[in-house]
């Protein structure tokens, strides 16, 4: 049979004059329409590459098999068909493709399914749907997962309200080392949200995320030294953090540092 195919492949390219990069995966390509999901995949990420987005997403299905085979193909395919515009996009097709590499605990699809139900796209509009998958994704150690967790947690949307795990949550998100986390967790040792008070660990926190460029993180911390919160009061510093913040975007910074600047002024 693969002789056969193989055979099939070599005739259509010499008839049709494909180049010879035609017939360049024709092992693969035989190998892939016998039932090898390895090879199904290597074609997918190959075409990936060349930007034929079609033929990617055809052999990524087959590698998925419809949960059968490569379930990393299910998600390859998935997101594809989420993200692409035009003939390509696919909101139905995506969702039911996630919804096989969630079903097989693939976290990143468990996650992306979760949007699409924030979205309500392919799938009805759901928070409750959205909360579960995005849990599944956080258990499955998923950052971003645990990150779309924390949210819900905290505002209440699709779950009910639980500070406690809220800052959970946004603690794997800082283990992970996404940043942004650990300023989330470093709020909820400051304001005591589903923390014990705790202006030592809240200092931690946010100068690790300071320290590796987080805007929230420098503004939070700046926010403690102006009002002197586990540590002693420091116009100078918080003005100098203020000002960090600013440069990386955070508004608020940039409207604090113009009362910082202006309140050492007055002190000289």
């Amino acid at each position: 049979m693969k002789r056969f195919l193989l055979l099939t492949i070599t005739i259509v390219c010499v008839v049709m004059l494909i180049p010879v990069s035609c017939n360049r995966y024709e092992k693969e390509i035989a190998d892939c329409e016998s039932g090898s999901i390895e090879d199904c995949h290597k074609l997918g990420e190959i075409f990936v590459v060349k930007k034929d987005y079609s033929k990617a997403l055809k052999y990524f299905e087959m590698s998925c098999a419809e949960g059968k085979g490569n379930i990393q193909g299910c998600y390859a395919a998935g997101l594809y068909y989420r993200t692409e515009k035009d003939s390509l996009q696919d909101y139905k097709r995506s969702a039911e493709l996630l919804k096989i590499g969630c079903d097989n605990n693939h976290g990143k699809s468990c996650n992306t399914l979760g949007m699409l139900y924030l979205e309500g796209n392919g799938v009805e509009h759901s928070l409750e749907n959205a909360a579960m998958s995005f849990i599944k994704s956080c258990d499955l150690n998923e950052s971003d997962g645990c990150w779309a967790v924390g949210l819900a947690y905290q505002n209440g949307e699709g779950i009910e309200k639980d500070d406690e795990k809220a800052a959970d949550a946004f603690k794997k998100v800082c283990a992970a080392g996404d940043l942004i986390g650990c300023s989330k967790l470093a709020y909820a040792f400051e304001k005591g949200e589903g923390r014990n008070k705790d202006y030592e660990q809240a200092l931690i926190l946010y100068k690790r995320a300071c320290d590796g460029n987080e805007r929230h993180g420098c503004f939070y911390l700046a926010d403690m030294y102006s009002e002197g919160k586990g540590v002693e009061k420091d116009a100078v510093k918080a003005l100098d953090l203020y000002k960090k913040s600013c440069k990386m975007g955070n508004t608020e910074g940039c409207g604090k540092a113009g009362e910082g600047r202006a309140d050492t002024t007055k002190d000289q």
